[in-house]
């Protein structure tokens, strides 16, 4: 365990992480769908072609969402040593994770189930059987594509019905608006013809 650090201009993000060894055990579950280089324009084809806004949502602690089925025990970090030292209270004592920790192998799949459930159970988008990353509401006027802690999406111009609704189920860091008119002038044939057979199908 250890604490890892990232400067992110002014700031300094910092995450409490484990690592877990993949040599220690062979699984065969931990597959999670992710864009790949023909795929990742999808958003921005269905942009131009529904003549769409784009946004970027950005989920913070995203693994703290999912529930830990096993039981997953670490160190608390020194700080929190120190600080149960320093009132009198014990310190051998370990930390069980009720949620996914940052360095489990099966975090990431965990992470994307979870965001299938919510969007297709819960908020009762469509979820692409070829793509199993993008998702599609006609309630929503959405589609969005899931990269990992992120969601690209292509909506309506009031979305904002969506980001309340996603509100009440994730921490959301930021929700970025990049400009429509650029992402018109950026439409290409070469991005057409790499999106254009996935993103059928969602339309």
């Amino acid at each position: 365990m250890r604490w890892e650090n990232q400067q992110r201009g002014d700031s300094v993000r910092c995450r409490w992480v484990g690592r877990e060894f993949k040599w220690q055990e062979f699984r065969q579950d931990l597959f999670a769908p992710s864009s790949t280089t023909p795929t990742n324009r999808i958003i921005d084809y269905l942009a131009i072609k529904k003549r769409r806004s784009r946004v970027i949502i950005d989920c913070t602690n995203a693994y703290l969402h999912v529930a830990e089925p096993e039981e997953v025990y670490s160190n608390p970090p020194p700080e929190w040593i120190e600080r149960e030292r320093a009132a009198g209270r014990p310190t051998d004592v370990y930390w069980r994770w009720l949620k996914k920790l940052n360095g489990r192998r099966d975090a990431g799949t965990a992470w994307i189930d979870f965001m299938a459930d919510l969007l297709v159970n819960k908020l009762d988008f469509t979820r692409c059987e070829e793509q199993p990353q993008f998702f599609a509401s006609d309630f929503f006027k959405v589609d969005v594509d899931l990269h990992m802690d992120d969601l690209h999406c292509d909506c309506e111009d009031n979305v904002d019905l969506f980001v309340e609704e996603l509100r009440k189920h994730l921490r959301i860091k930021s929700c970025e608006r990049p400009n429509k008119k650029k992402a018109f002038e950026q439409e290409t044939d070469r991005t057409v013809s790499a999106c254009e057979l996935t993103a059928n199908r969602l339309v």
